[in-house]
C-alpha cells in the first residue's frame, strides 16, 4: 500500500511539474510577444516593405516613398552584437515617437533582397526616411541621443 501511495504522489508531482513548465513557458512567450507589439517596432517582410516604404519591384529606378509620415528602418541580424545593442534603443524611441514616426526592422539574413535595395553590406544600418521619403543612413551602432538628433532633424523638414 505504501508503494502504491508513493507512486501516486510521484505521478501527481510529475503532472504538477509538467503543468508548471507549460504555464510558465506560455506566459513568458506571451509577455515577449506583447513587448514586441507594444513597442511599435514592426518586423518587415519584402511585401510589407513594398507596401509601406518603396515598391522597388514596380519602380526599380524611381524611388518613391509610400509612407505618410517619417519612418525609421533598422537593418540588423540576430547574431550581430551592435544590432542587439541598438534594439532596445529603437524600442524606446518607437514609444517616444509613437504616432509621429513609424519604426521598422529588417532582418538581413531573412530579407537579403531588401538589404541589397539599399546597398546594405555592413550592419547595423538605420535608414531614416523623412515625410518626403528622402533617406538618410547611419552605419554602425549610435547612442540614443544621436538617433534622437537624427529623428528630430527629420521631423523639422
Amino acid at each position: 500500500m505504501k508503494t502504491k501511495n508513493r507512486n501516486l504522489k510521484l505521478i501527481g508531482l510529475a503532472f504538477l511539474a509538467v503543468g508548471l513548465v507549460v504555464y510558465f513557458s506560455t506566459s513568458s512567450f506571451k509577455s515577449k510577444q506583447e513587448t514586441v507589439e507594444s513597442t511599435g517596432v514592426v518586423q518587415m517582410t519584402k511585401s510589407m516593405y513594398i507596401d509601406k516604404i518603396y515598391d522597388f519591384v514596380a519602380s526599380p529606378n524611381t524611388f518613391k516613398f509610400k509612407g505618410s509620415r517619417p519612418a525609421v528602418v533598422d537593418f540588423y541580424a540576430d547574431w550581430c552584437r551592435p544590432c542587439k545593442r541598438i534594439a532596445p534603443i529603437m524600442e524606446e524611441l518607437s514609444l517616444q515617437y509613437k504616432g509621429k514616426v513609424d519604426f521598422y526592422k529588417v532582418n538581413v539574413d531573412q530579407e537579403n533582397e531588401l538589404a541589397a535595395v539599399h546597398s546594405v553590406q555592413s550592419i547595423p544600418v538605420v535608414i531614416i526616411f523623412d515625410s518626403k521619403g528622402q533617406p538618410k543612413s547611419s552605419l554602425g551602432a549610435l547612442n540614443k541621443e544621436d538617433y534622437i538628433s537624427l529623428i528630430e532633424e527629420t521631423l523639422k523638414k
